[in-house]
């Protein structure tokens, strides 16, 4: 019964998601004539997260205001499937994407970080409505995600907490969902496709399960997508200067999208900045813009994601000092907590902190580029020389399965200076990534895959033809072992996750629902306000919110917020 309770109501949430996102284009982003499934999926979480953030200010996000909203969501789907706003074989090819990659979403053990704050900050949107100061309580509470916010919207009867990681499968089908349509159902230059045909490869061979996601990938994956529409923009014949206005305004959407996810994918706003500089009549593309429906959707958006980290921690993009305004916000956090912080976030990505590490020295090996040394000894030679030699293995399979069928005597004449632009906008955004936070995690998958592949795809793509329906052909076999092997690995994951004892952590005690443990805590009324203290130093995991790990605070009510001040004594 579980089991088809989860799968129902996934595939009712998309459903709904899809209505919103056929919204968006028809009133928003009104470019009718270039529909693409799974474009319209990503507009469609988007809406829903800018509906949500405004609904919070005023309430939580109980069964009644989640039915309601996917209630309507679920209408438009039928009114616009009504309206004839759905190619069929796009629709169909969501449906296969989605039965073939269910295993990845059937998981027990969750993201490392997701019992920390992840599972309690979407709670705390479930359970309150907006509170002021949450920073103080938890080190959790300071990141906000607009994962989160989506994340509170799926909770819905029966099924409760148990889709809270569902934006990452979410987006993780609309990716594919969105390379399979541009392969298969699109026209394009080769260099495009070999470039949708190995992110394919790579990204689905890499991430195979879940857990694996947290609020790092779903983010990358979106970018992913609007540097796409900078290929097209650029290496497109047919679409070149006719859609800049177009390509221009969804890039800009989906980083924004992509940056309510998680601040630091601020350095990719260099990709729309790029496209700016590129098209040719800029003033056109201002006077569309700024007017436009969507210019008013994306300010919304930012100032929804100031506003959150704002109410939390005093700061409009946290960690960021420059834009910390503890003048105006009595529950901001303090200097040295946000010197401390940032100090812990640069020294934990540059590898001189870990679960069971912390170097003493930290900030002069920061200032004085030592830590790049430590860098490459702790983090390079695991975690990033694995995943260059999955992009470089795949590389070389993909290769040699279409050498044959490249026609080196005809000139496809991909011009150098094409390739050294885009090239050098990738290498400096991988050089603000590297000097900053360079951990694969921290938007690294994505500019490190660009970084090694993207020469290669030039290569491939250079003064070449290639017979289409063969090399079609050719990637539906790689594809084919590449999704054997992918739900092979779930499928022996899950069976081992099944055999784990009912008492032991991680266990499928509740198939097909992710573990929760359940720890001990404590209701305590603190200035008639009631918390919930978790005792044994333990996260807070699914503990009713106001969740917290200490008592040194006080609450103040303004109005009916709550606002949680440090106690001084």
């Amino acid at each position: 019964m579980n089991v088809v309770l989860f799968i129902t109501y996934s595939f009712v949430i998309f459903l709904s998601i899809f209505g919103y996102g056929f919204l968006y284009r028809r009133l928003i982003i009104n470019f009718s004539e270039k529909r693409n499934l799974a474009i319209d999926g990503l507009l469609g979480l988007f809406l829903i997260y800018l509906i949500g953030s405004i609904t919070h200010i005023f309430l939580g996000h109980g069964y009644l205001h989640n039915i309601f909203l996917h209630g309507i969501g679920l209408s438009l789907f039928f009114f616009f499937i009504y309206k004839n706003h759905i190619k069929s074989e796009e629709f169909f090819l969501f449906l296969l994407i989605f039965v073939l990659l269910l295993t990845c979403l059937i998981i027990s053990k969750t993201n490392e970080d997701f019992p920390y704050y992840h599972l309690p900050s979407s709670l705390q949107f479930v359970q309150q409505k907006l509170q002021f100061g949450l920073g103080n309580l938890n080190h959790g509470f300071k990141q906000f995600s607009s994962i989160f916010i989506i994340n509170s919207t799926f909770y819905l009867p029966k099924i409760e907490i148990y889709l809270f990681n569902f934006v990452g499968f979410v987006v993780q089908i609309l990716f594919f969902l969105f390379l399979a349509i541009e392969i298969f159902l699109k026209k394009n230059e080769l260099i495009i496709k070999n470039f949708l045909i190995l992110i394919t490869l790579v990204f689905l061979s890499k991430f195979t399960r879940l857990s694996e996601f947290g609020t790092d990938l779903p983010g990358q994956l979106i970018i992913a997508i609007s540097f796409v529409y900078l290929l097209k923009m650029i290496f497109n014949n047919s679409d070149k200067n006719k859609n800049e206005i177009y390509y221009l305004s969804l890039i800009i959407t989906l980083i924004a999208f992509s940056f309510s996810t998680k601040s630091m994918y601020l350095i990719y706003s260099l990709i729309p900045l790029f496209v700016f500089y590129k098209i040719k009549n800029k003033i056109k593309f201002l006077n569309y813009f700024i007017k436009s429906r969507n210019f008013i959707i994306i300010f919304l958006s930012i100032l929804t994601l100031f506003l959150f980290n704002f109410s939390s921690t005093g700061c409009l993009i946290y960690p960021l000092k420059f834009s910390c305004l503890q003048n105006f916000a009595e529950w901001g956090l303090s200097n040295e907590t946000l010197i401390y912080m940032n100090n812990h976030y640069e020294s934990w990505a540059k590898s001189l902190s870990g679960p069971n590490y912390s170097l003493e020295d930290k900030n002069e090996l920061i200032n004085n580029f030592l830590w790049i040394k430590f860098w490459i000894n702790n983090y390079f030679f695991t975690k990033v020389t694995d995943f260059i030699l999955l992009i470089l293995f795949v590389s070389t399979i993909y290769f040699l399965l279409i050498k044959n069928i490249l026609n080196k005597k005809k000139s496809l004449q991909l011009k150098n200076k094409y390739f050294y632009e885009i090239y050098s906008l990738i290498l400096l955004i991988f050089l603000i990534w590297f000097f900053n936070f360079p951990a694969l995690r921290y938007a690294g998958y994505l500019i490190v895959y660009l970084a090694i592949s993207f020469p290669i795809i030039f290569f491939l793509s250079k003064n070449k033809y290639i017979d289409e329906d063969s090399l079609n052909k050719r990637f539906k076999i790689l594809l084919f072992i590449t999704l054997i092997i992918f739900n092979v690995k779930n499928v022996n994951r899950i069976v081992d996750e099944i055999n784990i004892p009912a008492a032991k952590n991680n266990s499928f005690d509740n198939f097909p629902f992710y573990w929760v443990k359940k720890v001990n805590y404590q209701k305590k009324k603190i200035d008639n306000h009631e918390v919930y203290i978790v005792k044994d130093g333990n996260m807070c995991w699914a503990t009713h919110s106001t969740c917290i790990r200490n008592l040194n605070f006080n609450v103040k009510d303004v109005n009916g917020y709550k606002i949680y001040l440090i106690n001084e004594q």
